[in-house]
């Protein structure tokens, strides 16, 4: 929380609002990963929407924190959803990511190429921060 950082770091709860809007934060525990927590997400959504794993015709996910290199977490998504015959596309973008999928997506159902598409945007960054240094802990 801000209150966390208020103690370790030169701050306030009132100056991390005021500078970006956040409240709180979560920080992924030890054994999860960028690819689980986007899974746990795909079934969620997929549940939502009544559309099984199966039925997908695209897979795209947004992300800049990769477990790996190589394989992408897009990749991985699409095994653990059991979609083997589903394209799977990682997009890197940073923080812009999720929007730029989505508006690929939406691209792709204009044209009639796709129908169903799973969009993911996922990020584990809490294990790449430096929580010493104020202008990015409090991000």
């Amino acid at each position: 929380t801000n209150h966390e950082l208020e103690a370790t770091l030169d701050t306030s709860h009132d100056w991390i609002v005021q500078r970006t809007g956040i409240h709180a934060r979560h920080v992924a525990d030890a054994n999860e990963t960028t690819s689980t927590m986007a899974v746990k997400a795909s079934w969620s959504a997929l549940a939502k929407a009544g559309i099984p794993s199966t039925e997908l015709d695209l897979i795209l996910v947004a992300t800049s924190s990769p477990d790996y290199f190589t394989p992408p977490v897009s990749s991985m998504v699409q095994s653990m959803l059991g979609a083997h015959d589903v394209p799977a596309m990682t997009i890197v973008t940073g923080c812009t990511g999720f929007v730029y999928a989505l508006v690929t997506a939406y691209q792709f159902i204009e044209t009639g190429a796709y129908r169903n598409i799973l969009v993911v945007g996922v990020e584990l960054l809490s294990r790449f921060v430096n929580w010493e240094e104020r202008s990015v802990s409090v991000l």
